[in-house]
């Protein structure tokens, strides 16, 4: 076995670290997305020993280790350090920023949270974010419950296991079909019963039991798109606030919906518009991920922008909604700098050791999606504002494509495909 290792520095005492490296979502958030999915990082076999050492006056020294199997070949093993060395980089550069966001909410006593989608990619992360935080998350799930600690509900007959969610302090709704995918008239149905359904059955539970005099809060999912798909138009559009009106495409109105039924006055209710959330692990940036490593990624028209966030900070802002007990009502949270789709796959490819291929004409994704879908999704453009919920008091922690890439993606280390993506550049 070989090992190599890392040491940081914080300023955090070392029963802090300690407390928060012992929490059971603490490896989820120290393990990158890009694992497995970005070039040369498949099949890793690798453990890790992690110790923390008091500097005294609150200070602390993170030691973290890898362990792993060398190959048997030069090169291979050159990769392999260089890997190895950028995952414990990537660790020591989370570690800082996810107990920086504890320190923040450390005067927040321990709730129990309900969690509809706790198994979705943003659900799998904001688990284990709420674990680390000290908070326990109860997943609210479609069938019998199978322990304790699940809470069973069926959004078609509107029955929940009420006594199980007076147990809870908030209810963080992520529920709802993935919006990719043609957008058959099944499709679009789907679509709106999937959110509407399951909050409407949260709200009307949460309103009964109010009567408890407990103080609860949901907290929400919804989207960008209830501004409508083509919100905003060239160059310099104005930002959308929340104020803005809805639009009239399928996603829309399913957002209008949904917001609705997730909004009462008997209890605290907060409904997040999420821009593009930004991770390997999937939505736009991991579905692109194979064709901008190949170099085979273009750009999809001219003046359509794409307001986006961190998977970290759209995270911290459901966290932050949910203990922030003067925020009700509807916030954007979208980073402080919108692109033009043209931008985010040029920096994209950039980060990946690649140039954008070239402009993809608008019927390539409508023959892949279906005209309607591709017209709301691949061909959509909404320049966001994030202003309310800034001065609600969050604060976003990625705010440009360059840090961001930076964080979340590894060196270069361009797909074989790369060289078919250089002919065909040069061929054009």
């Amino acid at each position: 076995m070989a090992d190599l290792q890392k040491q940081t520095e914080f300023d955090v005492p070392a029963e802090r670290v300690r407390q928060w490296l012992s929490s059971p979502g603490a490896t989820q958030r120290l393990t990158p997305a890009y694992l497995g999915k970005y070039p040369g990082t498949k099949d890793l076999t690798w453990v890790s020993e992690v110790g923390v050492d008091s500097l005294g006056e609150g200070r602390s020294v993170f030691t973290d280790t890898i362990r792993y199997e060398p190959s048997g070949f030069n090169k291979a093993q050159e990769r392999q350090i260089e890997v190895f060395t950028e995952l414990l980089d990537y660790r020591s550069r989370q570690l800082a920023v996810e107990l920086e966001f504890a320190q923040s909410v450390a005067h927040v006593e321990p709730m129990v949270v309900a969690m509809s989608g706790s198994s979705g990619m943003v659900g799998t992360e904001l688990t284990a974010l709420l674990q680390t935080l000290g908070h326990t998350v109860r997943p609210l799930v479609r069938r019998p419950a199978e322990d304790d600690l699940e809470i069973s509900y069926n959004p078609g007959s509107q029955e929940i296991e009420l006594e199980k969610l007076r147990e809870c302090d908030a209810v963080i709704n992520l529920a709802g079909e993935s919006i990719f995918g043609r957008y058959t008239e099944r499709k679009k149905q789907q679509l709106s019963t999937s959110r509407i359904m399951p909050t409407r059955l949260f709200t009307k539970s949460l309103e009964t039991l109010a009567e408890d005099g407990k103080k609860r809060v949901m907290v929400s999912a919804s989207a960008v798109g209830y501004y409508g798909a083509h919100a905003s138009h060239g160059p310099n559009p104005p930002l959308l606030t929340e104020e803005d009106t809805w639009g009239i495409d399928v996603l829309a109105k399913t957002c209008l919906n949904w917001e609705a039924t997730g909004t009462s006055d008997v209890f605290r209710t907060v409904n997040l518009r999420l821009g593009l959330v930004m991770t390997p692990a999937g939505g736009l940036m991991g579905t692109l991920m194979p064709l901008v490593s190949a170099g085979l990624a273009g750009r999809l028209g001219e003046h359509l922008w794409n307001s986006w966030v961190s998977v970290g900070d759209a995270l911290r802002a459901f966290v932050f909604a949910m203990v922030n007990e003067d925020m009700r009502g509807v916030y954007n949270v979208v980073s402080d700098k919108p692109v033009l789709n043209d931008e985010l796959i040029t920096k994209y490819s950039e980060a990946m050791g690649q140039s954008p291929f070239m402009p993809v004409p608008s019927f390539a994704p409508k023959l892949i999606l279906g005209a309607e879908a591709a017209d709301t999704l691949a061909l959509a453009s909404q320049r966001v504002s994030n202003q309310k919920i800034k001065e609600a008091g969050f604060r976003f922690r990625m705010n440009d494509l360059d840090t961001l890439f930076a964080h979340i993606l590894p060196s270069p280390h361009p797909s074989p495909l790369s060289n078919v993506a250089r002919v065909v550049r040069t061929i054009a």
